[in-house]
């Protein structure tokens, strides 16, 4: 008679949750920990924390997940909800780039995250094959991966490691554009080469192209010192893709001598 092996362990049960990554995304995260702060909420218990928050207790799930993302995203402690360095270097930077790396840290500080970035970099996102490796790794219900795919798609976008036309890439491939009320030095030669390591990422130089002769419209890029073929075919791309593109009206047609009356 066969007898039953004590040390086969059982299948993992599939769970609706899981506590390795986020299911809440790095934005409410933000939002959460910002309103933890402006109410002073740092010291308090957990029961008052929630219903200052306006959560039906400290164990209802909305309020318990966003903790477990805050954690996993390193913006609050293992225990309470006094925020970390990385959430005040977010919220109230010191230094010119703190918030930028803040978010970096964040999305990059859970491996499940990481190994995707770096495992995707220069693909373009494809939320089933994420669902369907967050389903098996994690040992979760399908809706359950679907969500987590969700969320990690809109925390790669709010942490700037998703491009607009959905592409994964990594903090240091980043191209860094001014914002269009960048005021620049009249005087500064075009074509400047920065070879510092406080910009977007060593060895860059910047370019202004002016888009009308009063010089009132331009365009500012900066970028490494040189580029391949594919990375000018995904920039161009990715300028078709984003910005809006207003053609000119055409001319009207001369008039046929039959059309004169």
């Amino acid at each position: 008679m066969a007898t039953k092996d004590s040390t086969t362990e059982a299948p993992a049960s599939i769970k609706d949750y899981t506590l390795e990554v986020p299911m809440i995304t790095l934005e409410e995260v933000v939002e959460f920990v910002k309103k933890i702060r402006e109410q002073g909420l740092e010291t308090a218990s957990m029961k008052d924390v929630a219903e200052k928050l306006g959560y039906a207790a400290a164990t209802s799930t909305p309020f318990y997940r966003r903790l477990v993302a805050g954690r996993l995203f390193g913006f609050l402690p293992k225990a309470g909800v006094d925020l970390t360095q990385r959430a005040t270097d977010y919220l109230k930077p010191q230094d010119e780039g703190a918030s930028t790396k803040a978010l970096t840290e964040a999305i990059k500080g859970i491996p499940a995250y990481a190994d995707n970035i770096q495992r995707l970099d220069g693909k373009r996102l494809n939320l089933e094959l994420i669902s369907n490796g967050f389903e098996t790794k994690l040992k979760v219900t399908k809706p359950a991966a679907k969500l987590c795919a969700k969320i990690f798609e809109q925390s790669l976008r709010f942490g700037g490691f998703l491009a607009a036309d959905g592409v994964v890439q990594s903090r240091s491939e980043i191209t860094a554009i001014k914002p269009a009320n960048t005021v620049d030095d009249p005087h500064a030669p075009q074509g400047q080469v920065d070879k510092s390591t406080n910009g977007a990422q060593p060895e860059t130089q910047t370019h202004t192209l002016y888009l009308n002769k009063n010089k009132l419209r331009k365009f500012i890029v900066t970028a490494p010192l040189d580029l391949d073929q594919s990375e000018l075919d995904r920039i161009t791309g990715w300028l078709g893709f984003t910005f809006l593109v207003e053609q000119p009206p055409k001319p009207a047609a001369p008039a046929k001598p039959e059309d004169v009356i």
